[in-house]
């Protein structure tokens, strides 16, 4: 059995009609042990790239306007695994921003807004009026990673 697991989660809000959002975990340990701080983000194509005050990174995958793939990674080096979750890998351009908002950096689309909580780092979704919460974490104790 590997070491990395999977996790797929799916969200409908009726407001929004379809929203869907597929979180990729991989940990070397499997474990959340330490929080991270946010400390930078690149973008390529769809991806958006976040560096933490750890090795750990974060990627956001745009998939759609309203549609967005979350992967952590604690070693900080994405390797593709076999996945029975998602069978699709690649994804037509989407038309989205990267905005530092200061305490969170948010990704907006058309149909979202993925804010990307910086102290600790942590990932909350919302309507595209970035007001209105569609999926948030729990508490203050964002993404930990091994």
């Amino acid at each position: 059995m590997s070491s990395a697991s999977r996790i797929t989660t799916k969200t409908a809000h009726p407001a929004m009609g379809l929203f869907l959002i597929l979180a990729l975990f991989s940990f070397s340990r499997g474990a959340f042990i330490n929080s991270v701080n946010y400390a930078s983000n690149a973008v390529s194509g769809n991806d958006i790239t976040v560096s933490t005050s750890g090795a750990g990174k974060l990627m956001i995958t745009m998939c759609n306007p309203d549609m967005a793939r979350i992967w952590v990674e604690s070693s900080g080096t994405f390797a593709k695994d076999a996945s029975y979750a998602v069978a699709q890998e690649s994804w037509a351009p989407v038309s989205f921003t990267v905005n530092d908002k200061g305490t969170y950096v948010q990704v907006l689309t058309s149909e979202i807004s993925i804010r990307i909580n910086k102290n600790p780092l942590g990932i909350s979704f919302y309507k595209s009026d970035n007001a209105t919460p569609v999926l948030q974490e729990r508490g203050a104790g964002g993404i930990g990673l091994d």
